[in-house]
């Protein structure tokens, strides 16, 4: 336990704070051969459970388990790719996997559009559309290379942050 509060009045523990038991390092200085090992110890673990008292007398708990899993999950484990190409290797070192894998679905289907150049006036204004399916329809793209910025009609990137499948098969 790391911490409680008590109540001023009655002394009645209102909440209490659990921690990782595994917190801390030991250092190599610190084992001996005669004493029994001790598991491993790390740095940093912030796995917290916090138990309030409420007023009705029943206690509240608080996990931050999932969220810290999914914390370790993004720092330590690297995501599989699905080409060997060097722009998903280095966007699965930026973003978070749940990010990656958004950017990684729409990178994929980028391989199934066409693109063709529509109009050069100002910027080239292209028009990407789903290869073998008829009747699907065609996205514009304004592409502005002195700035190096694309800007799709689908309006992907404004509303999720991630470049859209139609961008991402005009740059590949």
């Amino acid at each position: 336990m790391n911490s409680s509060k008590r109540s001023m009045r009655s002394d009645e523990i209102l909440r209490k704070e659990y921690v990782c038991s595994k917190e801390g390092t030991a250092s190599i200085g610190e084992i001996s051969e005669r004493k029994r090992r001790r598991g491993m110890t790390q740095e940093g673990c912030n796995a917290k459970l916090i138990s309030f008292k409420s007023k009705s007398g029943g206690a509240i708990t608080h996990q931050r388990h999932v969220e810290l899993i999914a914390d370790y999950v993004d720092i330590n484990e690297k995501p599989m790719l699905k080409l060997p190409h060097e722009m998903e290797n280095q966007m699965s070192e930026i973003y978070t996997r749940k990010m990656f894998y958004e950017f990684q679905d729409e990178f994929w289907e980028s391989f199934f559009y066409n693109v063709e150049l529509s109009n050069e006036s100002g910027g080239s204004v292209y028009k990407v559309f789903r290869r073998n399916k008829s009747g699907c329809r065609a996205r514009e793209i304004v592409y502005e290379k002195e700035l190096d910025y694309a800007i799709c009609n689908c309006k992907k990137f404004k509303s999720d942050r991630i470049a859209c499948r139609h961008i991402f098969g005009l740059l590949c």
